[in-house]
Order: C-alpha cells, then sequence, then structure tokens
C-alpha cells in the first residue's frame, strides 16, 4: 500500500509542478510637502503626490504551462494618496491591465500598456530612471513619464540575447469603419554591455486626437491633451555610462505633431526638441544624489503661435536615503526657466487630463522643492 502511495505521488510530481501558480500584491506610496515659488503670481505650499513615482497598487501574477512556458497577467491601479481618488481618469486600473504568454523565444500580451518608449528608453533619462515627474521634460511631451497609455494593444517583448533587449507594439483603434484613428505602433531596442548602455525607440500615432468612442487609445494627445493632430511620432536615442559608484547620461528626443487643428490639413506643426545630461552618485548602498539639465525647444509652424519659438531649461537636483528596504526620504529642488517666445514657466512636466498638478507660473520662472517619503510594498 505505502508503494502504491509513493507511486502514485511521485507519478503526480510532474502534474503538480505545471499547476503552480502565483499573485504578487504590491503597490507604491508617495506624498510629500512641495513648495513652489511662483504659481500664477502666488507663492504656495501643497501637500501633494508629484514624486518619485507615482502612487499605485496592482496584482501580478503567472502560471507555469510547462515546457518554458507562462501564463501572465498584470492590472495594476493608479491613486492619489492626498484625497484617495483614482488617477488615469477614474479608471480602475488605468496604469495597466494586461495579460499574455512568457516563453524562451519572448513575451506576447495584450490590454492596456505602456509603449516602447517606457519600455526601453524611459530608464536613461532622470525623471524616468530615479527622480520622478518633476524632472521630466515640459509637458511630458515624450512620453518619458508614462503620461500615454495604450488601449486595445498587443505587444511582443524579446528575450535578451547578448545584452540587446527589445519590444514591438501595435494598439488598434476597435473602431469601425474607422480603422486608422487612433491607432498607434513603436518600437524600441536596449542594449547594455557592463558599464554602457545604448538605446533607440520610436513611435507613431495615427489621427491621435481624434475620439473613437469609449475604446480610444489614450495616448498621443498633444502636450495637454486638448489638440488634435493627424499625425504624431516620438523619437529618442541616449546613452549612460557608469563609472564606480558614478553614471552619466545623455538624452535627446523628438516629439511631432502634423496638420495640428480642427482642419486635417491645417498645415501647422508642432516640434519639441528635447536634450538632457544626467548624473547620479551613489555614495553609499543607501544614499544617492543625481543632477539634471535639460534643454527643450519647440518650433511651431503657425505664425498666430505666440510661443512657437519656445526655450525652455530646467535643472533639478535629487538627495534619496533608505532608512528601509522598502522605505525612502528624498528631497527634490527644480527650477525652470522659459526663453525665447515661451511666456510662462512649468516646473511640473506632466499634465493629467488637462490639469497641471503644479499651476504655471505668471512669469518666465519657477523654482519648486518638494520633501517627500516613499514607501513600497
Amino acid at each position: 500500500m505505502k508503494k502504491t502511495a509513493v507511486a502514485l505521488a511521485i507519478g503526480m510530481a510532474p502534474l503538480a509542478c505545471l499547476a503552480q501558480s502565483s499573485v504578487t500584491l504590491y503597490g507604491i506610496i508617495d506624498e510629500g510637502l512641495t513648495f513652489t515659488t511662483n504659481q500664477n503670481g502666488h507663492r504656495n505650499v501643497q501637500l501633494s503626490a508629484i514624486g518619485l513615482q507615482a502612487s499605485r497598487w496592482g496584482l501580478r501574477g503567472s502560471e507555469d504551462l510547462g515546457s518554458g512556458m507562462s501564463a501572465i497577467f498584470v492590472l495594476e491601479s493608479g491613486f492619489d494618496p492626498t484625497n484617495g481618488t483614482l488617477g488615469q481618469g477614474g479608471r480602475m486600473f488605468g496604469r495597466q491591465a494586461y495579460t499574455g504568454l512568457s516563453t524562451a523565444y519572448g513575451t506576447f500580451t495584450a490590454g492596456r500598456q505602456y509603449g516602447p518608449v517606457v519600455d526601453n528608453f524611459q530608464v536613461l533619462t532622470i525623471n524616468g530612471g530615479l527622480a520622478g515627474p518633476l524632472f521630466a521634460h515640459p509637458l511630458d511631451n515624450d512620453d518619458t513619464d508614462n503620461t500615454y497609455h495604450s488601449n486595445n494593444s498587443i505587444k511582443y517583448r524579446m528575450p535578451n540575447i547578448g545584452g540587446v533587449t527589445g519590444s514591438f507594439q501595435y494598439a488598434f483603434s476597435n473602431a469601425a469603419g474607422d480603422f486608422s484613428n487612433n491607432r498607434m505602433w513603436g518600437s524600441g531596442l536596449n542594449y547594455t554591455n557592463g558599464s554602457l548602455t545604448i538605446a533607440g525607440t520610436f513611435e507613431a500615432f495615427s489621427n491621435p486626437g481624434v475620439p473613437t468612442g469609449p475604446n480610444a487609445n489614450a495616448n498621443g494627445a498633444i502636450v495637454d491633451g486638448s489638440i488634435a493632430s493627424t499625425r504624431q511620432t516620438i523619437a529618442g536615442l541616449g546613452g549612460s555610462y557608469t563609472i564606480g559608484p558614478a553614471k552619466v547620461g545623455l538624452v535627446w528626443t523628438r516629439t511631432q505633431f502634423f496638420n495640428v487643428g480642427a482642419a486635417s490639413n491645417s498645415g501647422v506643426s508642432y516640434r519639441f526638441n528635447n536634450y538632457e545630461a544626467n548624473l547620479t552618485y551613489r555614495f553609499t548602498p543607501a544614499a544617492i544624489a543625481a543632477l539634471m539639465y535639460t534643454f527643450t525647444t519647440t518650433n511651431i509652424s503657425d505664425p498666430a503661435s505666440d510661443d512657437r519659438q519656445a526655450k525652455i531649461h530646467q535643472v533639478g537636483g535629487l538627495f534619496d536615503y533608505n532608512v528601509s528596504k522598502r522605505t525612502d526620504l528624498y528631497t527634490e529642488l527644480v527650477f525652470q526657466h522659459a526663453a525665447g517666445g515661451a511666456l510662462f514657466a512649468s516646473a511640473n512636466g506632466s499634465p493629467v487630463a488637462n490639469i497641471y498638478l503644479l499651476t504655471p507660473s505668471s512669469s518666465r520662472n519657477q523654482g519648486v522643492v518638494r520633501i517627500g517619503m516613499r514607501h513600497k510594498f
């Protein structure tokens, strides 16, 4: 009888292995005080969630299907800890909601997902790699701060081959008879070899400002999300190099919008060029500091626009100290100066649903100091 029981247990062991699955609850809460020198002509002190990372909670799961294949899913919800409201327009899982298969040949996923800029390139910028939205490029015009999300999207992420990783993504419009509106495609590659990392990315959006009902993609909106265009592109190149405890990085991105405005053949185009240099230095395993300078130029081919030749200078500094494995305290300092055709400064890089988390300055200068705490679970 004992021998039979042992034989049955041995025979069922492979089936038990195949059935292995896991679900992980995770999240981030980032909260702090933000001091601003000029918001619409006034100083301001706010309790705000504009920190190192947006607050969120999520579920991540996988099931081993055998032969090196797993079923996976991610459900991730953004929220504002200052008032408990949902982010991303009130969506329950507005940050990410997808399922797919992980195999030895790559990962295939479908649902609401970030684009290749976030997958492959974002880590080279100081805002995407460490410091958050206060350090983002003006209006997050290049999506390095996770402003855009793609609904109805399918994605392939390649395995690491000799230090090269990458992804390709396509987002459907899901609109009958309107296939080309709000569709998106993009790709990106990242190469890491020891201390050196190089990455490039490209994304294109067709009629990104034209809604196609509740299933419309939530990406491709022009700067503040209110102006339509027939086509938008984002391109980026960058690299970083680590020397002992220090890492230096250089990033260039270009975002273009074509035929901006109500008329599909307006001929008006917007072009943003962002040039960023950054430096991080790890003093100890628990303490890290960062410096950043970004120069952004704006070219608008509309003679009626006041800011058609805007130039924006932004500098920032960060010190972050981990008091435990899951909790850190930090301070950020950001200063933005608007020049050329730019009439005001707005140091917060990421508008959400046409609402600036920091009200723009009434002048060409704006300074921000933040003291915050981040807890991960």
